[in-house]
């Protein structure tokens, strides 16, 4: 793999934005020293895939950047959801940039070759993104690739803005789409779980994602299609 990361941010003046996403965060009530571990987890993880050019056809793979998510690379204990519970561990958090570099990568029609989405819902209304739109990662089982099949060569730049708690991914190509893409996400059925005495669940569901890029003739072609099953969520007491 040739993946090699720019010189200096002057490469991208020839460059033009093929996508662009940006993901609000907040913080979790009375626990402001896991905030403050889960957002330094976020902007070095941003810090570590910011720069990446890829020539047409070469690889993206988040591993390759994010590795072990270990204390060599700079991350600190954090949260990470483990078959719907909240645990901790070195690098908690790089989920959200997983999920933030995948949007923009969906946008950019760049070619998914691999994503995975949380095994529940957990956070419910309170998610930063749409059912379908999360991406998990963890080292040596879940990884985030895609190939740039795109006709020039692009650059990702992702950042974390400490002040106002937000994550953001550019991608830049120096040639624009041949078309506009559009994002279809249905669900396409609720899983509701048996009933249990003394126990709430919110409901599990499977969804649907599609990619469609439309051409200057209005002809539109799939690009990505994946359904994802998201289990029911136990909730706890607080959350009753």
């Amino acid at each position: 793999m040739t993946t090699r990361k720019m010189n200096a941010d002057s490469e991208l003046a020839q460059y033009a934005i093929l996508a662009e996403t940006t993901l609000q965060m907040s913080r979790w009530k009375g626990q402001e020293e896991i905030n403050a571990r889960r957002f330094h987890n976020m902007h070095t993880a941003c810090t570590l895939v910011d720069g990446v050019a890829l020539k047409p056809n070469e690889v993206f793979s988040l591993r390759r950047f994010l590795k072990d998510s270990s204390g060599k690379l700079g991350f600190q204990e954090g949260p990470v959801i483990i078959n719907g519970e909240v645990v901790f561990a070195t690098g908690g958090s790089v989920c959200a940039v997983a999920t933030l570099v995948f949007d923009a990568a969906l946008k950019a029609n760049l070619a998914i070759l691999e994503k995975h989405n949380h095994s529940t819902d957990m956070w419910g209304e309170s998610r930063f993104i749409h059912l379908g739109g999360d991406a998990a990662y963890v080292y040596g089982r879940k990884d985030l690739k895609f190939r740039n099949s795109h006709n020039s060569d692009i650059i990702v730049k992702a950042a974390f803005d400490h002040n106002n708690m937000m994550l953001s991914c550019r991608i830049y190509a120096l040639t624009p789409l041949p078309g506009t893409v559009r994002i279809d996400i249905r669900l396409l059925q609720e899983i509701v779980p048996p009933e249990q005495e003394g126990h709430k669940y919110r409901n599990g569901c499977i969804v649907s994602t599609r990619r469609y890029l439309r051409m200057t003739n209005d002809r539109e072609t799939l690009t990505y299609s994946k359904n994802e099953v998201y289990q029911p969520f136990r909730l706890r007491e607080t959350n009753e």
